[in-house]
């Protein structure tokens, strides 16, 4: 029973981050100072009742649907980048370091301090 249910949670939780609806454009893809770790900063869309939403994706192997170090959306205001979703900015700080700066305006849905053994420093910023 417990198998049963732990495999439909897991059907649920993939149908869920493969939403043919949504979209995802790469904004920047910055590799590690030391080659091994790779950052890639994305606007996700969702077609027209969500709002387009910025995502930083660490080591992420294969394109992932949804960011697993940060996500936000411009709900709340704020400055936009050129992709729709609000500002942001990553950099390489130290190879196992990556700098997020983003507008704090931004609504915050994910905002992970470690990601595959990189630790991410966040900085809002008025814009």
């Amino acid at each position: 029973m417990r198998t049963r249910v732990l495999a439909s949670l897991l059907t649920v939780g993939l149908r869920a981050c493969s939403n043919p609806l949504c979209t995802n454009e790469t904004v920047k893809s910055l590799r590690s100072p030391d080659g091994a770790h790779k950052a890639i900063l994305f606007m996700r869309e969702c077609g027209a009742t969500t709002d387009f939403t910025t995502q930083v994706s660490v080591d992420p192997g294969f394109f992932q649907s949804i960011g697993n170090a940060f996500v936000a959306d411009a709900y709340n205001g704020g400055t936009r980048g050129a992709w729709g979703g609000p500002w942001a900015e990553m950099a390489w700080t130290a190879p196992n370091q990556l700098l997020v700066t983003y507008d704090q305006q931004a609504r915050i849905f994910d905002r992970n301090s470690e990601v595959h053994g990189v630790t991410i420093v966040y900085r809002p910023v008025h814009r």
